[in-house]
């Protein structure tokens, strides 16, 4: 009889622990170890598919959440909740941050909108917001920029953080990003200095530009500014809203199709421009001719299309741009190591600069791989780097001529 008991007394205690963590929700301690710490939030959320709602009191009765870890997009999941699948609708994104200092001040920061709108609430009051959230496409409103938002922890050291996010146009909805998060102090020099890098490294691409199209300008019969003027102008554009999403704070009118186009330009105008600059710099590349042109017009296409289709349909065309614009780093990297046997003038300094863009790219990956997300990135350094050694390559071959 007591062991009967003991067996009913258990099964009572398991089943009261699971319907309280159920109530609890998903919960997330941030080890910040010092005032200084910044962490990168990878957690699981609650989400609650096809509801908005700032707070979770007074909305109990809503359905049973899914579980997402962050950062992930919601296809999958969405489509097992619509029994399609799609990637177009809205979400409520909960978490309880517990273990916090009490009456601290805390910020978020995510590098861009989440696909492709949101709203950050903590505690049911709005901190933050990007594009116009809701569950309908037609008042749907996309948005593409950074998010940071700050805010006061309770005297019991805990805050309800929900986000909101609805996408209709982008082929991956929900929170894919890494979130960022600190004491506010320290997330805010973050903030305020990634941007100014990357301000910086645009500024110095902008220069770059400007010299290259100036001298074109003033000599068109010599094509080779040109091409290393478009390719850095690619560079600049990718940089300027991957790196750190500046363009729409700088521009607040700019449409959300037209920012994710020019960052898409990277990938049709990088590697062409870079293999006609190195065609226009290596005489015995002329008998490449056949195959550059032709590799020039299929990213011409793919431009054109690019510019005149909408952006829910060039989005989906990501992968085409990505094969194809291996294709071309393929091609100029056999056009640099044949100019290593030819023993053309310079060719340790082009190597030089695509040898940076490579190291940055596997440190970048293998830290992605072993740590989920990157906080400090050197590939701006990289690209600012690559830039000034093909400028002043240029220069030094233009100055021998």
């Amino acid at each position: 009889m007591k062991k009967l008991q003991k067996i009913v007394f258990s099964a009572f205690l398991f089943m009261s622990f699971a319907a309280f963590a159920q109530e609890e929700g998903a919960a997330y301690y941030p080890a910040l170890k010092s005032p200084k710490d910044i962490i990168v939030m990878k957690t699981s959320f609650d989400v609650y598919f096809d509801v908005l709602f700032n707070t979770l009191a007074g909305n109990e009765n809503l359905k049973p959440a899914c579980r997402l870890e962050i950062p992930s997009n919601w296809n999958k999941a969405y489509s097992d909740f619509k029994g399609t699948k799609p990637a177009f609708g809205c979400a409520s994104y909960r978490l309880v941050l517990k273990g916090l200092k009490s009456n601290c001040r805390y910020a978020f920061y995510i590098k861009s909108t989440p696909s492709s709108s949101c709203a950050v609430y903590v505690d049911g009051k709005l901190l933050a917001s990007s594009g116009t959230v809701t569950d309908s496409a037609e008042k749907f409103r996309p948005a593409y920029e950074p998010i940071y938002a700050d805010f006061t922890s309770s005297h019991t050291g805990e805050a309800e953080l929900v986000v909101q996010v609805a996408n209709f146009v982008y082929r991956k909805g929900g929170i894919w990003l890494p979130i960022y998060f600190s004491e506010q102090d320290a997330l805010y020099r973050y903030y305020n200095t990634e941007a100014g890098i990357i301000v910086f490294a645009c500024s110095m691409l902008l220069f770059l530009c400007i010299v290259c199209f100036t001298i074109f300008a003033l000599n068109i019969k010599k094509r080779s500014p040109l091409y290393l003027g478009l390719f850095l102008l690619s560079l600049l554009l990718r940089m300027g809203i991957t790196g750190f999403n500046i363009l729409p704070l700088v521009f607040k009118n700019i449409p959300y199709g037209v920012l994710f186009k020019m960052e898409y330009s990277v990938l049709w105008i990088g590697p062409p421009a870079f293999l006609f600059f190195l065609w226009s710099m290596f005489e015995w590349m002329t008998k490449c001719r056949r195959l550059a042109y032709a590799y020039g017009i299929l990213e011409a296409v793919l431009g054109l299309l690019t510019v005149f289709l909408p952006i829910s349909i060039v989005n989906k065309m990501v992968l085409l741009f990505e094969i194809t614009a291996l294709i071309g780093t393929v091609f100029c990297i056999v056009i640099l190591i044949t100019g290593v046997f030819k023993k053309e003038k310079h060719i340790v300094m082009y190597l030089l600069s695509v040898l940076v863009i490579a190291l940055a790219l596997l440190y970048e990956m293998a830290y992605l791989v072993l740590r989920g997300a990157i906080i400090y990135s050197y590939i701006p350094l990289a690209v600012l780097i690559l830039a000034v050694i093909q400028f002043f390559t240029l220069a030094a071959q233009e100055t021998e001529l």
